[in-house]
């Protein structure tokens, strides 16, 4: 992922992204309490780091094409690959 300046974001859109993060966790059933407790263990570049990415899985979900979102959120159409092949369950990590 290309480099953030996560000090510099503005406070709406770390909001956003850690909205995005606790999205996902609902969607696999945490309960509030757990998705507080576990944004508390992120840090801030952590949210940003994972909310941006679930951020392009869901574009991508949304038939989004890579090279757009690699365009619009500025990260490498590498990465998105790869984000793009472990969601679907190709990762070779």
């Amino acid at each position: 992922m290309s480099k953030i300046e996560y000090r510099r974001m503005p406070a709406a859109e770390r909001s956003a992204l850690e909205k995005e993060i606790r999205r996902m966790l609902g969607r696999f059933h945490m309960n509030e309490e757990g998705q507080k407790f576990l944004i508390s263990l992120l840090t801030d570049s952590e949210i940003v780091m994972i909310g941006r990415r679930l951020r392009v899985v869901s574009k991508l979900y949304a038939g989004e094409r890579p090279m757009k979102i690699a365009r619009e959120m500025k990260i490498s159409p590498i990465t998105i690959r790869a984000l793009y092949d472990f969601a679907k369950g190709e990762s070779s990590k």
